[in-house]
């Protein structure tokens, strides 16, 4: 099912869907501060600081993707951009159960990794770089 579909079925039943998928996306966060990031600990938990700098890298991305559509007129396509990445992050859960060993995952959701992540980026068109780069050719024109 393509990502664009996870999107539609997550929010289809809710109002005001960005608050909903941020309410779960909170719940989740909290679970795994509290109870610690699901990991497999046969996995060596080494540090890659060029890892943290491609995240910082997506994280500067999306800031620049949203300042493309400043005030009050661009307060309509910034929630859109932010529904997208919240579905997007909603969907790589699911598929995902370790999502939170992904680094690029923290980058463009904007959280910390709880521990040194052990994974870069998401296989395939599940890739966080490539969904970035779908926003930025979707959003990239004003």
């Amino acid at each position: 099912m393509p990502v664009s579909d996870h999107v539609a079925a997550a929010t289809s039943h809710v109002r005001r869907p960005h608050l909903f998928v941020l309410r779960s996306l909170f719940r989740t966060s909290s679970r795994i501060i509290t109870e610690g990031a699901i990991m497999n600990p046969e996995q060596p938990q080494i540090e890659h600081p060029e890892w943290d700098a491609k995240a910082e890298e997506i994280s500067e991305r999306l800031i620049a993707l949203r300042r493309r559509f400043p005030g009050q007129e661009g307060a309509g396509t910034r929630e859109r951009i932010q529904e997208k990445i919240i579905a997007f992050a909603r969907y790589l859960q699911k598929t995902y159960p370790d999502y939170s060993s992904y680094r690029l995952y923290h980058g463009f959701v904007g959280s910390t990794p709880p521990e040194p992540s052990t994974l870069l980026d998401f296989p395939g068109e599940d890739s966080a770089e490539q969904f970035i780069g779908r926003l930025e050719e979707e959003f990239g024109e004003r």
